[in-house]
C-alpha cells in the first residue's frame, strides 16, 4: 500500500499545478486582451485623424467659398436691379406692390434682418369676385 503522506502531497503538487497554470492562463487572457484594446485604440486614433483632416480641409474649402457665394448673391441682385422694364411689359401697380414687398423681405432675409410680410393687394375686385 501506498504512503498517505505520499498521496496527499502528490494531490496536493498537482492542486497547486493546476491552480498555477490557470492563474498563468488568466495572466495570458489578460495581456492578449489589453493587446486588442491596445490595437483598438490605435485603430480609432488612426480613424480620428482621417476624420480631422477631412474636417480641416472642409472647412478651409468652406471658408474659402463663403465669400464668392456672398459675391455671387450680390452680382445677381445687381442684375436685377439694373434690368429695365419696356413699357408694354409692365405689371399692374398691385403687382408691383407685392413683388417689390417679397425683394425687400427676401433681401432683409439674406442681410440675416427680419423684413415686413408681403402685402395683398388693395382695393381691386378678386376674380373669384367678380360674377
Amino acid at each position: 500500500m501506498m504512503n498517505p503522506i505520499l498521496v496527499y502531497a502528490s494531490i496536493a503538487v498537482a492542486t497547486a499545478g493546476f491552480a498555477g497554470g490557470w492563474a498563468v492562463r488568466s495572466w495570458k487572457a489578460d495581456a492578449e486582451l489589453k493587446a486588442s484594446y491596445e490595437r483598438l485604440i490605435s485603430e480609432k486614433d488612426r480613424m480620428q485623424t482621417k476624420v480631422d483632416a477631412a474636417s480641416a480641409k472642409y472647412e478651409d474649402m468652406r471658408a474659402n467659398l463663403e465669400p464668392s457665394k456672398i459675391e455671387t448673391r450680390n452680382t445677381i441682385k445687381e442684375i436685377y436691379r439694373n434690368v429695365e422694364v419696356p413699357a408694354q411689359c409692365a405689371a399692374p401697380a398691385d403687382t408691383v406692390g407685392v413683388l417689390q414687398s417679397a425683394r425687400d423681405a427676401a433681401n432683409a432675409a439674406a442681410a440675416g434682418q427680419f423684413g415686413a410680410t408681403v402685402s395683398k393687394p388693395s382695393g381691386r375686385p378678386q376674380s373669384s369676385d367678380r360674377p
